[in-house]
C-alpha cells in the first residue's frame, strides 16, 4: 500500500460514518395546531377610551398556588363595540387530559384596567363555539372621605397655582384640631389660630404667626398661604383632598392628607 492509501481509506471511512449517523437522526415532530375561537363580550353600554387594547389568554390554572401558564395569547386594539370575535391559536401537545384550563379576557387603556372576566371560562370542557367570554366592568375603588378635623393637610394648590416648596424647605400644611384652634407652616413662618366650622362652611380667624423675615420663594408662598385662609369661605372633602373655597365660590386652595408612621 503507498503512502497516499491510508489517508485515503480513512477519509473515505469518516465519511461513511458520518452518512449513516445523518440517516439514523430523527426528525423533529411538527407541531400540531389547533384554533379555539372564543366571543368577548361586555353587558353595560360604556363607551370604551379609543384605542382600548382587549387581550384574550388560554392558561393552564392546574397548579394551585402558583402563577398560571400562558400557551396562547393574543392582544388586539378596539376601537368598535362588543362583541369581539378572537381566535387562539394553541399548540396540541400543550393539552392534557388531566390539567385544568381557563379562557381569560382583559380590557385595558394605557395600563389601566377597564374590564375583566371574572368566572372560569373552560375551553375544552365547553363545547359551545365560539366560547363565550364575559367581562365585568371594574369599578374604580373610592376612599372614604377623611375628616376634616386631626388630619395633616400638605398645600397642593394655592389660587390655581402648584405649590412647589424649594429643596430641603419644610412643606405647606394646615392642621385643624377638634377644640377648635389651627396650626401650620406657610413657608417661612409657623402660624396659628382658630376657626369655626358648621356643615360645609368654614372660617379661619384670630391668626397669628412667628415674625422670621422671609424673601423670595418663601415670602410667595407665605402671602399666598394667608391670602387663601383668609378667604376661605367653605370647604369641600373628597376622599383624600381638601378644597377651600371663597364665598363665591371660587378655589383659593387645594390640600392632601398625609400620614405620617
Amino acid at each position: 500500500m503507498n503512502r497516499f492509501a491510508k489517508p485515503l481509506l480513512l477519509c473515505s471511512l469518516m465519511a461513511t460514518a458520518s452518512v449513516t449517523l445523518l440517516g439514523c437522526q430523527t426528525a423533529p415532530e411538527e407541531k400540531v395546531m389547533s384554533t379555539l375561537q372564543t366571543e368577548v363580550y361586555y353587558l353595560d353600554r360604556s363607551m370604551l377610551p379609543a384605542n382600548s387594547e382587549l387581550t384574550v389568554t388560554l392558561e393552564d390554572v392546574s397548579k394551585m398556588d402558583v402563577a398560571s401558564t400562558v400557551i396562547s395569547s393574543k392582544v388586539i386594539t378596539l376601537n368598535s363595540a362588543p362583541p369581539y370575535q378572537v381566535s387562539l391559536d394553541y399548540d396540541n401537545a400543550l393539552i392534557k387530559e388531566n390539567m385544568r384550563y381557563n379562557v381569560r379576557a382583559q380590557i385595558r387603556k394605557d395600563g389601566k384596567l377597564l374590564y375583566s372576566s371574572t368566572q372560569s371560562n373552560s375551553p375544552f370542557a365547553n363545547s359551545d363555539t365560539p366560547l363565550k367570554v364575559k367581562m365585568t366592568k371594574i369599578m374604580p375603588s373610592v376612599k372614604p372621605n377623611v375628616p376634616l378635623t386631626n388630619t395633616y393637610w400638605k398645600a397642593i394648590t394655592l389660587n390655581g397655582e402648584q405649590v412647589n416648596t424649594p429643596e430641603g424647605a419644610r412643606e405647606l400644611f394646615v392642621q385643624l384640631k377638634a377644640d377648635g384652634k389651627v396650626k401650620g407652616f406657610a413657608g417661612c413662618n409657623n402660624f396659628m389660630g382658630g376657626y369655626t366650622s358648621k356643615q360645609f362652611g368654614l372660617r379661619f380667624n384670630g391668626m397669628a404667626s412667628t415674625m422670621m423675615m422671609c424673601h423670595g420663594t418663601a415670602n410667595d408662598l407665605e402671602m399666598k398661604m394667608h391670602q387663601a385662609l383668609n378667604d376661605t369661605f367653605e370647604y369641600k372633602i373628597q376622599g383624600e383632598t381638601l378644597q377651600l373655597f371663597d364665598e363665591s365660590k371660587n378655589q383659593v386652595a387645594h390640600f392632601k392628607a398625609v400620614y405620617f408612621n
